[in-house]
């Protein structure tokens, strides 16, 4: 069995290999919410800007602009304030597809 260290380290490896692909916002959202329980479970918190760059990382190039805007300048936003605009985003990006 691994010790805490090194599930620590797994934990924050297989971090990075979450991607959106082609799951909604919100499935992509709980499995990123997963591995930050398992590493709070582990007493192996990541600093709350990593967890905003790690998240918006993972969601591809389809949301380059998006990225760009909410992450090129400090203050950076919360965890939660990243979510709520990308929700909004997606909702935006959904009404303009379908007023095509």
């Amino acid at each position: 069995m691994p010790t805490t260290k090194e599930q620590d380290h797994l934990l924050k490896d297989r971090l990075v290999s979450i991607k959106k692909g082609s799951s909604t916002t919100d499935e992509y959202l709980k499995k990123f919410k997963q591995f930050f329980d398992s590493l709070a479970t582990i007493n192996a918190p990541v600093l709350k800007v990593d967890k905003v760059f790690s998240f918006a990382t993972g969601l591809g190039q389809n949301y380059k602009d998006f990225k760009i805007a909410m992450l090129t300048k400090p203050p950076y936003p919360t965890f939660n304030q990243f979510v709520l605009a990308l929700q909004s985003h997606d909702q935006l990006m959904e009404t303009e597809t379908e007023g095509k």
